[in-house]
């Protein structure tokens, strides 16, 4: 976007948007992505739609000559019918002969069967037994396993066995006898006795250990095959028997016998198995051999058949064969008939849509060409628009992109649709399907929602949302529920959390993000993905983990305002999901329809939803039969179950679209009903978004929507509640009864969740809304007899439903508001309603908030000008221009003729105290509202605070003009477990015992453990955890006090009262408090944790009454009578407290008041109390016996200059506090009825306390500046800068209220652009420095080298501000065009130039000509002619470098003119300079031009200057001197002075003073010297500021001749000022 619309949004909106390089370069590649993706998909389109044209032409083109085959096919099917009948009979006489030789085999068959059925299970019976015998082989196996060859070996060497070994050989070899032929054998078979001996064993077995071991291995063989004689058998049992013969009793002895013990076991287990199962086995042979002997016969009778089947085959084949082409000749018949059935049925299924699709065709090929500049268009829309709102966003397309594209290339433009009916920058990006589909998933149906679901959808960097009232992020997390993984910022598993979705696929939403990033995240937010061996890795801190191009992340902010940095930005796609006025009041209008009318919200719910899944499935069935018949192979005309899903299809998608067009018709009946109730939704609306723009006026005025719902709501509620109640009698109420019925007035809502978005959640069909669409069950009932009103009676009651809950809304708010603002926001409230009801003239608003002086008004009459002002009178006849075209007022057209004609009406009107109740004079009797306002605004600004009150009065109701009462209660009623309470802390005010008193009325007390107050500082954080959650968990209050002193902690606060919010007890309450900031643009409270809070800024009254009474209320009777004199103390004391009341009243009359902000309370007040008791008690009688003696000098400099004065920065100040204490705080106090102050007198007798508190509320007058020593007219410049603050503060807000509804368009580029154009016209011709050294080289060593110098500084510091204000300008002109990227400096300077603002004067600018200038308080066209003024006057003094005759004293460094004073002043007459000062005389000439007279225009000893004004009094004139006994003109050094200081005249603000005589004069011995000068005790010291802010204004002390005391002016605040405001 150009830059421009950057510094535009910025000024008009406050946000800041960032263009880098990098943005370009990320657009460019979007533009790539979409251009390719749009080509992909128009080229897909086109060839479905053209495929589907294909098939269908095919598909009628094949009907006529499917018809005429159709009948050779059904022919040639008869004669192959004939043919294969034939055949089947000579095919069944044979097929019977085979079955009967077939059933003989069967019964062979059997037969051979049965047999082998008996030798399989002999043979399993034999192969089961010797299973048995496995066992006994494994054992004898692992027997000789554990045999060792050399355990063998080394038996031979044994001449003895051990006992038993010798059996264990001899039964080996028994049973080996006949196998080893070292054995000797009988001819019965057995061996000897001595044959089997150690020593004939040894022999016959161990001769050969390794072919004993390998008999033994093959001994198993052996018995398989019945080659071991059966005596071997019986020979081996005794020794079996043996009681020694086994493995364990062998281990012990000799370890080769005990493996031959365990085989010799084993293998007579095995063989007397054997022998069991051998006469099994001869049996299977036998009946082996059988089973051969059938077989064979089975194999002739087998033969036989076989012969015959293969007669009955070839018979069959032929047959088959003529049935083969018979079937075939059917079935191409019936192929032909379904084929010609199923090209009928896909003509008329889908003949309807080829019209369509031509169409189609023709319309994508159209689009084709244009998708070079709607891809560029949506890139570009995509890539910047995001930040922006509504306004700027078609500003942007309509004014800056299309504009542009259309001339790009060489004057030509880029091929692109244009924008309009039909075609939107939406549906450039996303389909309707598509858009259906995301509003089913809870997207906002307005606009602004869907242009943020096509950018987030669509943005190749991961958005970021600005979603204040979470919408969008609801949105999301329904989007992305099944694989979405919610994160924070801060949480420690978030990195854990990151990785996983990295490299798994899923997605990371991090929600409520602040303005920092975690720099970890920043190679995930730049997608810095690294290539390595064909991997795609992202780096994660130290660490390397492989990236899936599944992964998606998407970040939030709650921050209604976040400032991110560019080269954040760079990397992200912002999105502003900030909720806009259309899209609110309609979402209002369903949540006002489900509250008044359920039956039509249920039904319009449901109809919505099935809307959205209509569309999409229309889409998805479109699409499924274009890719069917894209799809298909070959002929579809025989593809039956392709035919009949495409009639399925198409009759789905016929349906689907009869639904919806039915769907459509109920909205539209239904819409007619709920646009009745658009009055309503639309006041609901304008209401939030003025609490959304309240930030601007304080960070504390922050409300989330979630609140905003629940208080919408109770508004419709109390209306529905007030119904039922009258219909119900009345009963009385105990005081259980109330405090019951207060707690069932509690607001539904007990408990949401801080991050779920109730108003989205009251527009969704539910299951029953859905069932009601289909089945109609809701009925009506009692809510129909609201469509039965009237249309009168219906009006009346919106009326009444918007002013419930605009009562609701605006008590929630005002509850918050601190004082000064309360009127701000309600006149605010006012002209918003009233815009929105169309009930307001625009016109006549505007000129009210910013109104027009004629440039050269025709001059005054004489009479008028007596009483008149002169900007008065220009103001006025700024009025009259344009008074008839462009505000409609006939009345304000001759203005001034009015006031001429009827001059002493007016000033009677003008003079009255309230002209605001009076009706103008003359033929202007009849004007109202707006029109009068615009009249006292010319006249009497100061009367427009209360003039602006009755309006809101008239307009809205008292009950918004006045402020209401302050209840705990109510704010208790509107509480609940998730919205804590946030008291706002002011001096002399705490919120701890209205807490404590509340929940003594619940039953909640700290004695009883549920309630805890905890004040937080360092160290106080775990408890307060703690606590927090075991009050959540078991229900009960916690108070967390100056939560602002433990910044860093909050947000875990924040986090905490979050997790409450969804899981607390229903009793649990959260009560903070925390001190303002001390700027009101200052945050000291993260502000989403201020949306959740009900606010309460229960300040104390500030007014005279009020101060003095509370004051009082710090003692009581006790304290009275402690002290020794009590009566004495008594009255002391009272004057103390009004000494307390009057400086706390004084502070609002501004810097007139006190020029600084001090913070005096009633701390104060009680020390100085206790101080006086003490020095009361040790008073001592007076010498004349009648009283004590006080040492009031001792007293009051404890107190002015100690206690109170301990608070006191300025000098002036201080001298003030002083001053009030010598007036206030003196002997009178013991007089009975003396004067205390103008209109109160002190008690005539002795009083109690209770006899004090009466006399303050009976005897204090109305409360006025006169009171505390001032002119009436403090009050006049007190309201009237009040007003100019109100109205300022509603200029701001309007614009910024404005600029999101309408285009910003040229009005504001232009306006910037025209403001440079004009300064840089305006900016003054600089002196050159160089050309002024040259001149006063020869004059520096002269007596007037100081003026030559301070000449040359001022020269210097004029050129530094003129350089640097050309350079700004020029820069932010090149800026606006477009050369340069707007910078931070630029867009601050922007906004200022936009707000009529001096560059600087926001202390958070980054650019200031302010630094480099004068204080000034002047809007930036002033502040402008002062510098034209100022350049002029420095040019003409830099001519000669000779000093003017009259210096306009408003330089750059005034204080170095007033010392180059004494300088010339003590080189002329050879002084000390460190014993001089100035003194100023007023002399008798009001214009410097008058002075040139003077025969000696430049005094030796002084200067003379021009140019000064003064506040809170005037300068008498030597004429009205005279008439007052004043002495006459006195000569000064030859110069003609007089006059005194004097009352200032009404309504006179700032009196301009005369020429003044500075002079260098000798310190006296008399004056007092003091840190600001020295104090003549013959004069009124006088300070002398640059601005009324006074305050780091100071220039130097004056002194002014009076007749009156001077502590009078003192009180009064009299002061010079360099320059008017």
């Amino acid at each position: 976007f150009p830059p421009p619309a950057a510094a535009r949004y910025l000024a008009d909106e406050g946000r800041h948007v960032y263009l880098t390089p990098k943005s370009y370069l990320e657009m460019l590649g979007l533009y790539r992505t979409v251009l390719i993706r749009r080509r992909r998909e128009n080229t897909t389109a086109t060839v479905r739609l053209e495929n589907g044209i294909s098939r269908l032409r095919d598909a009628a083109s094949s009907v006529g000559t499917l018809e005429k085959e159709l009948t050779t096919m059904v022919q040639a099917a008869d004669e192959k019918r004939e043919l294969s009948e034939s055949i089947a009979a000579r095919v069944a006489s044979e097929k019977m002969t085979v079955e009967l030789e077939t059933d003989k085999a069967n019964e062979e068959a059997a037969k051979v069967a049965a047999i082998q059925a008996e030798v399989q299970r002999q043979n399993e019976d034999a192969e089961r037994d010797l299973l048995a015998a496995e066992p006994a082989i494994k054992a004898a196996t692992a027997a000789l396993d554990t045999l060792d060859r050399r355990d063998l070996g080394s038996c031979k060497t044994m001449a003895t066995p051990p006992k038993g070994v010798g059996d264990v050989f001899s039964a080996v070899c028994v049973l080996l006898a006949g196998v080893n032929q070292g054995i000797i054998v009988q001819r019965n078979g057995k061996v000897k006795d001595k044959d089997r001996s150690w020593e004939a064993c040894k022999k016959s077995l161990l001769g050969n250990v390794n072919g004993l071991v390998d008999e033994l291995k093959n001994f198993k063989a052996l018995i398989d095959k019945d080659c071991i004689p059966k005596v071997n058998f019986q020979e081996v049992r005794p020794y079996l028997a043996l009681e020694h013969f086994n493995e364990d009793a062998m281990k012990k002895k000799n370890s080769a016998a005990a493996g031959l013990v365990g085989w010799v076991k084993s293998i007579v287990d095995y063989y007397d198995i054997w022998l069991d199962v051998e006469p099994k086995r001869l049996k299977v042979v036998e009946s082996t051999l059988q089973l051969e002997a059938a077989n064979s016969e089975l194999a002739l009778v087998r033969e036989r058949v076989d012969e015959l089947q293969g007669r009955l085959g070839r018979l069959t084949a032929e047959y088959e064969k003529a049935d083969k082409d018979k079937r075939e000749a059917v079935n191409t018949a019936e192929r032909g008939q379904l084929k010609l059935e199923l090209a009928q049925r896909l003509i008329n299924a889908l003949g309807s849509e080829e019209v369509r699709w031509v169409e189609g065709v023709g319309r994508l090929q159209h689009e084709r060409e244009p998708l070079v500049g709607d891809a560029l268009v949506a890139a570009a829309f995509i890539s910047y628009c995001g930040p922006f709102n509504k306004a700027f966003r078609d500003h942007l397309l309509y004014a800056s992109y299309i504009p542009y594209l259309q001339v790009a290339v060489a004057g030509n433009p880029i091929p692109m649709r244009e924008l309009g009916e039909g075609v939107s920058i939406v549906s450039i990006i996303a389909s309707e399907a598509e858009v259906a589909g995301w509003n089913a998933e809870g997207l906002p149906r307005d606009l602004v929602s869907i242009e943020n679901g096509a950018i987030v959808t669509s943005s190749k960097r991961w958005p970021l949302i600005i979603d204040p009232q979470l919408q969008g992020v609801a949105w999301i997390k329904s989007r992305q529920s099944s694989r979405v993984h919610v994160q924070r910022l801060g949480q420690p598993k978030l990195l854990a959390g990151l990785r996983t979705a990295i490299a798994g696929g899923t997605s990371i939403l991090i929600e409520n993000m602040g303005e920092r990033v975690d720099a970890i995240l920043l190679p995930i937010l730049r997608r810095a993905i690294l290539k390595k061996g064909g991997r795609a890795l992202i780096a994660i801190g130290d660490d390397e983990i492989d990236y899936s191009s599944d992964f998606e992340l998407f970040l939030h902010t709650k921050l209604s305002n976040p400032h991110y940095p560019p080269e954040l930005q760079a990397e992200l796609t912002l999105v502003n999901f900030t909720v806009t006025p259309p899209g609110l009041e309609d979402q209002l209008l369903s949540l006002v329809i489900r509250k008044e009318r359920p039956d039509l919200a249920a039904r319009k719910a449901a109809v919505i939803h099935q809307g959205n899944e209509f569309k999409i499935r229309i889409k998805q069935l479109e699409d499924d039969i274009l890719v069917k018949l894209s799809t298909a192979e070959g002929d579809i005309t025989e593809d039956r179950t392709l035919i009949e899903g495409l009639e399925s299809a198409k009759q789905q998608s016929l349906d689907a679209t009869a639904r919806l067009e039915e769907g459509r018709d109920i909205t539209k009946s239904i819409n007619l009903t709920a646009e009745r109730y658009r009055e309503v939704a639309k006041r609901g609306a304008t209401v939030f978004f003025l609490m959304n723009s309240l930030h601007r006026i304080h960070t504390y005025y922050i409300y989330s929507l979630n609140a905003f719902v629940v208080l919408f709501q109770h508004g419709i509620d109390l209306v529905h509640d007030a119904e039922r109640k009258a219909k119900v009698a009345r009963k009385p109420k105990t005081m259980l009864s109330k405090l019951k019925a207060a707690t069932s007035k509690i607001i539904q809502m007990q408990r949401f969740n801080w991050n779920e978005d109730l108003l989205h959640q009251s527009s969704l069909a539910g299951e029953q809304d859905i069932s009601t669409l289909s089945t109609q069950l809701l009925q009506k009932k009692s809510i129909e007899e609201k469509g039965d009103l009237s249309d009168l009676e219906f009006q009346k009651r919106c009326t009444h439903l918007a002013t419930s809950i605009t009562t609701v809304l605006f008590k929630y708010m005002e509850r918050g508001f601190f004082a000064r603002d309360r009127l701000t926001v309600v006149v605010l409230l006012s002209f918003a309603i009233s815009q929105a009801s169309d009930n307001i003239n625009i016109a006549q608003l505007s000129r009210l908030l910013s109104p027009l002086e004629a440039v050269e008004p025709a001059g005054m009459a004489d009479d008028v000008a007596s009483w008149l002002p002169g900007r008065a009178w220009a103001r006025l006849k700024g009025l009259e221009d344009g008074a008839v075209d462009t505000l409609g007022v006939m009345e304000l057209s001759d203005l001034g003729d009015q006031l001429t004609s009827g001059s002493e009406e007016w000033r009677a009107w003008y003079k009255h105290p309230e002209p605001e109740t009076q009706h103008l004079p003359g033929s202007s009797k009849e004007l109202s509202g707006l029109p009068f306002l615009l009249v006292l605004r010319a006249m009497r600004t100061d009367r427009i605070p209360a003039a602006l009150q009755n309006y809101v009065g008239k307009h809205l109701g008292t009950s918004f003009s006045n402020p209401q009462s302050f209840s705990m209660l109510d704010v208790y009623m509107e509480s609940s477990a998730s919205t804590p309470v946030f008291f706002v802390l002011f001096p002399g005010v705490d919120p701890t015992p209205w807490v404590e008193s509340l929940g003594l009325g619940f039953d909640i007390s700290v004695q009883k453990s549920t309630l805890k107050n905890i004040s937080m500082g360092q160290g106080q954080e775990a408890p307060a955890e703690a606590c927090l959650d075991r009050m959540a968990k078991q229900g009960g209050w916690i108070m967390l006090q100056n939560i602002q002193l433990m910044e860093s902690w909050l947000p875990k606060l924040e986090r905490k009262l979050e997790l409450a919010s969804e899981a607390a007890a229903m009793n649990f309450r959260c009560f903070l408090s925390a001190e303002p900031p001390p700027l009101s643009h200052m945050y000291n409270i993260p502000e989403s944790l201020l949306q959740t809070c009900i606010k309460v800024a229960n300040e104390a009254p500030a007014d005279l009454r009020s101060n003095l009474q509370r004051a009082w209320s710090c003692f009581s009777q006790e304290h009275l009578d402690a002290c020794n004199h009590t009566s004495e103390y008594r009255r002391c004391l009272f004057g103390l407290c009004f000494f307390h009341a009057i400086i706390l009243g004084r502070r609002r009359f501004g810097q007139q008041g006190w020029s600084r902000q001090y913070g005096f309370n009633t701390g104060d007040l009680k020390i100085c109390a206790d101080v006086l008791m003490s020095y009361m008690n040790k008073a001592q009688e007076s010498a004349d016996g009648q009283g004590i003696s006080v040492p009031w000098d001792d007293l009051r400099y404890i107190f002015g200059e100690i206690m109170y004065g301990g608070h006191i920065t300025d000098f002036w100040d201080r001298r003030t506090n002083v001053t009030y204490l010598k007036a206030l705080f003196n002997e009178q106090l013991l007089r009975p009825g003396g004067q205390l102050a103008p209109g109160l007198s002190l008690p005539d007798t002795i009083l109690d306390y209770p006899g004090y508190s009466a006399h303050i509320d009976g005897a204090l007058p109305a409360e006025s500046p006169v009171l505390f020593g001032l002119h009436p007219n403090a009050e006049v410049g007190y309201l009237t800068s009040t007003a100019e603050q109100i109205l300022g503060l509603v200029v701001r807000l309007r614009r910024g209220a404005s600029a999101g509804s309408s285009a910003p368009g040229h009005a504001t580029d232009n306006g910037v652009h025209g403001i440079v154009d004009s300064l840089e016209k305006r900016l003054p011709k600089r002196p050159k420095l160089s050309s002024v050294q040259e001149k006063a080289r020869p004059l520096l060593a002269g007596p007037s080298a100081p003026y030559v110098v301070v000449a040359m500084q001022e020269v210097v510091q004029m050129n530094f501000l003129g350089e640097e204000i050309a350079r700004s300008l020029g820069e932010l002109r090149k800026g606006l065009n477009g050369q340069l990227n707007m910078s931070q400096q630029m867009e601050d300077l922007s906004s200022g130039l936009a707000l009529n603002e001096v560059p600087g004067r926001n202390p958070f600018h980054s650019i200031s000509w302010e630094k480099l200038a004068w204080p000034s308080r002047k809007k930036l066209d002033d502040w402008f002619d002062d510098l034209e003024e100022r350049a002029k006057q420095l040019i003409s003094w830099e001519v000669k470098l000779e000093l003017p005759i009259s210096l306009w004293l408003a330089l750059f460094n005034p204080t170095a003119f007033l010392t180059a004073i004494q300088q010339v002043s003590a080189r002329t007459r050879n002084l000390p300079l460190d014993n001089m000062t100035i003194e100023t005389n007023a002399t008798i000439h009001h214009r410097p031009e008058e002075l040139e007279v003077l025969a000696d225009k430049r005094p030796p000893d002084g200067a003379f200057i021009h140019g000064l004004h003064m506040q809170g009094a005037r300068w008498m004139e030597i004429e009205e001197a005279s008439t007052e006994g004043t002495k006459a003109v006195k000569k000064i050094c030859g110069v003609s002075c007089g006059g005194v200081v004097t009352e200032s005249q009404a309504k006179e603000l700032l009196a301009r003073m005369p020429v003044l005589y500075v002079k260098a004069v000798l310190v006296d011995a008399n004056w007092e010297p003091t840190s600001i000068g020295h104090l003549r005790p013959d004069a009124y010291n006088c300070p002398c500021y640059y601005t009324s802010f006074r305050g780091p204004t100071y220039v130097f002390l004056a002194t002014l001749d009076t007749q009156e005391p001077a502590f009078k002016w003192v009180l009064a605040g009299v002061a010079l000022l360099l320059s008017t405001d």
